[in-house]
């Protein structure tokens, strides 16, 4: 737990740092300091927690993150718009040349499923078009070839997206080989 509020101490205060040593609006220690993210949902509920803490214990420093998804963050910060930004997306060369980057967090994306009694195994091109909406079927051809002699149910499995999503899920996609139009 102390190596947690630690890093959050840190992180704050590099960005704060930032903020006042580039910024005209900040004249004084008395001045409150706001800093303003936006970018990718995935890390948010972490975030939040994070600056909730620390501008409870750093009156002075107000943070605020819009969770508005990795594209729109790389934008935001490339734009001037915002102090800071989040991604999940890789950026593409041109993009990181123009800002900083610092890692922040990390995470992992699972595929969960509900059979009664079915140890699933999935192959790359199961998951694949799972995440690409081509495997839509528990039963489908993709899904049977890596379970032989499972019987598995004809019934449509749900893939949630995040709402604004241009692809299915941003932090998948290049283990499935996506590049926007089909699978490699």
């Amino acid at each position: 737990m102390k190596l947690r509020v630690w890093l959050v101490v840190l992180v704050c205060s590099v960005m704060a740092f930032f903020l006042v040593g580039c910024s005209s609006s900040a004249t004084s220690s008395s001045d409150v300091v706001k800093l303003q993210g936006a970018g990718a949902s995935f890390p948010a509920p972490l975030y939040m927690r994070w600056f909730k803490q620390y501008s409870g214990d750093h009156k002075n420093v107000e943070v605020d993150y819009q969770s508005v998804g990795s594209g729109s963050g790389v934008k935001s910060v490339i734009d001037h718009t915002v102090d800071f930004g989040a991604s999940d997306a890789a950026m593409k060369p041109d993009e990181m040349a123009r800002v900083q980057l610092f890692p922040m967090t990390a995470g992992s994306i699972v595929i969960a499923y509900n059979l009664k009694g079915v140890n699933l195994k999935l192959s790359r091109k199961a998951y694949s078009g799972i995440f690409l909406g081509k495997v839509k079927r528990w039963n489908a051809p993709e899904i049977v070839a890596s379970n032989p002699g499972v019987s598995l149910p004809d019934l449509a499995g749900v893939f949630p997206h995040a709402p604004h999503s241009r692809k299915p899920v941003l932090s998948g996609d290049e283990s499935c080989g996506y590049d926007g139009n089909h699978l490699d």
